[in-house]
């Protein structure tokens, strides 16, 4: 009876340190897969500011100025974008002002994968706003590069 007993005690021993072995292995693929997702998460959502920032100058320093001579003409032709959006993708935001936006543009590389971004598919989309003043928008943003896969 007391050998039983001790060859209890002895599976019991080695029943917990299995146990802390199984839960120290998946506290850790849980940390890696964590530490994985938010590092390609963390890009894209640095990538979104980075377009929005590239849209925001273009809509406001080039393009609303260019769109009309007097803001009656610009609400006019603002207008009419106010639910389809204003479509500018990455290769368009990279030939407006190339001296100042070369740094950015050449951001847009998914660092996972080295794929660069769809230059035609990565875009703004800018959604003029009634009164139609040069800040009265929204954009959207949509990136291609790879994130998905």
């Amino acid at each position: 009876m007391e050998n039983v007993i001790n060859k209890v005690k002895e599976n019991k021993k080695i029943f917990i340190i299995v146990g802390i072995v199984l839960l120290v292995g998946l506290a850790t693929w849980i940390t890696a897969s964590t530490i994985s997702h938010s590092k390609k998460t963390d890009q894209k959502e640095d990538l979104n500011v980075v377009l929005k920032k590239l849209g925001t100058s273009f809509y406001e320093d080039f393009y609303y100025t260019n769109i009309g001579s007097s803001d009656e003409e610009r609400a006019t032709k603002l207008a009419r974008y106010e639910t389809i959006g204003i479509k500018v993708d990455l290769d368009n935001l990279s030939r407006y002002n190339t001296e100042n936006v070369k740094e950015e543009i050449d951001k847009f590389v998914n660092e996972k994968t080295n794929e660069k971004c769809d230059k035609n598919n990565t875009k703004v989309i800018i959604y003029p706003k009634s009164p139609y003043g040069k800040t009265d928008y929204e954009i959207e943003t949509k990136i291609e590069c790879g994130f998905e896969k």
